[in-house]
Formats: C-alpha cells, structure tokens, sequence
C-alpha cells in the first residue's frame, strides 16, 4: 500500500525505478523532458538515463489545465548531480518517483 505525502518545492525526491527505465531528454527547441523506457514512447532528442534512488529536488510545479475532476500538472524536477531541470508529468511523478523521510524524528 503506498502512503502518499505532500512534495513541496525544495523537497528531495528519489527516482524508484530500474536503472535505465527512465531518462531526462535534451530537446532542440522545447526544453528537458522525462522519458519512460516505453515501446512507441520516444521523444526526439539527447538521452541522459537515470539510475535507480537517484537523487532530486522538486523546483517548482503548475497546475496548466483543470477540467471537472481530471487536472493536468507539470512539475519540475532538478537533477543532484548536474544540475539540469526537466519537467515530468504528476502522473509520472507518482509511479517514478519516492520522498524518503529523512529526519531524524522518525514517523509518527
């Protein structure tokens, strides 16, 4: 069961996956994108892959379109390493990505 919590800016997520099963791509004319390693899709551009519990800090988010109960929300993600931001879906987000706790108070 996954216990959701609140990702605020500044936060340091974790990616969840496989080594490789996800990549930010470099594009021409439209910015830096997360790619899932998924048949049919591909986005045209540099490939840098990530690896498993690789570390980064939620930048920013923007909710860009609202319709009855669907949303659409774009979040932006910074990479520890390099220091290269890219944007990533909420839905990606979700299934890529953890928030460890990372205090020393433990949960409660």
């Amino acid at each position: 069961m996954n216990q959701w919590i609140e990702v605020r800016n500044g936060h340091r997520v974790y990616f969840n996956g496989k080594n490789g099963e996800g990549s930010v791509v470099k594009t021409e004319s439209h910015g830096n994108y997360f790619m899932p390693a998924r048949i049919g899709m591909r986005i045209k551009g540099v490939k840098k892959p990530i690896g498993k519990n690789e570390a980064f800090i939620m930048t920013n988010s923007k909710v860009q379109k609202v319709d009855k109960c669907e949303r659409v929300v774009k979040i932006m993600l910074t990479r520890t390493f390099d220091g290269e931001e890219f944007a990533i879906s909420e839905s990606q987000f979700m299934q890529f990505f953890v928030c460890r706790d990372e205090s020393n108070l433990g949960s409660f």
